[in-house]
């Protein structure tokens, strides 16, 4: 079996052809090209290896922070307070440009029904180099398109040529410094995203990939209980932190899937 990966276009030009000989080597010859790569000699085996790998990791690791997310949202006693809108699409009214993210959420007055018509926190996942540019536009249309009641954008970014790093960016709208005759309107036009945290969890040299203290992850991921849920925090309440442990957690379980995926290419 022979199959195309496109990262352009091709114009004229033959794409460059390679034989398939791991994953690996396919991630770091598409880095090294500019357009298009042919693959030959691919087994249905080895093409749905990668066909799995492209798509399994970022879904899996959103789940995996999201619902160490809940967790503290429960700890908490806020799950009455707190709604998931996954698999949920949202739509600018004023263009018509829509958004789904892999996970989003916000908060729920129990008893009134009171639901904004966007969630207050999205998370977006991207698995390749050429994504960063992306997600990160992908954080300002949420803010835009939502007219500010998007609060929190989370990305978590892994890089294939360094399959044992993820890197989560924490994204808000910062208020513009009050100014004299400054108009809510003009002080909306004049928010723009901004990156407040950004997290490296990186597996320490080659220790065993599927161990959580095989990870150091570069502090906590805090999440402001006031963008949350859209009011201060009462006496128990608080930010919302997913720790250090948690986050090495994160790092264990990706590599448990590229350890089982390493295994299953050997038994092939």
């Amino acid at each position: 079996m022979d199959f195309t990966i496109r990262q352009g276009s091709t114009g004229s030009y033959e794409p460059p052809t390679i034989k398939f000989t791991t994953y690996q080597a396919l991630l770091e010859a598409k880095q090294a090209s500019t357009e298009c790569l042919y693959i030959k000699d691919v087994s249905a085996e080895q093409f749905a290896l990668v066909q799995r790998e492209r798509g399994e990791k970022t879904p899996f690791l959103v789940t995996k922070i999201y619902s160490f997310f809940l967790q503290e949202i429960i700890a908490q006693g806020l799950n009455q307070s707190w709604v998931g809108l996954n698999s949920t699409t949202f739509t600018n009214q004023n263009n018509g440009s829509a958004g789904e993210g892999d996970a989003a959420g916000g908060p729920f007055v129990a008893g009134v029904g009171e639901l904004q018509d966007w969630p207050t926190l999205v998370i977006e996942a991207g698995y390749s180099q050429t994504l960063n540019r992306r997600l990160r536009d992908q954080a300002a249309w949420w803010f835009r398109a939502s007219a500010h009641q998007v609060k929190i954008v989370l990305l978590i970014k892994m890089d294939p040529t360094s399959p044992g790093e993820i890197l989560i960016e924490k994204w808000q709208e910062i208020p513009p410094q009050d100014r004299a005759g400054a108009t809510t309107t003009r002080a909306s036009e004049a928010l723009g995203p901004n990156l407040m945290q950004v997290i490296n969890i990186r597996r320490v040299d080659d220790a065993a990939p599927t161990v959580p203290q095989s990870y150091a992850a570069g502090g906590a991921l805090r999440l402001d209980f006031a963008h949350l849920f859209l009011r201060q925090p009462e006496q128990g309440e608080g930010d919302i932190i997913i720790g250090i442990q948690q986050l090495q957690c994160v790092g264990a379980a990706l590599g448990g899937i590229r350890a089982r995926r390493t295994m299953q290419v050997r038994h092939n």
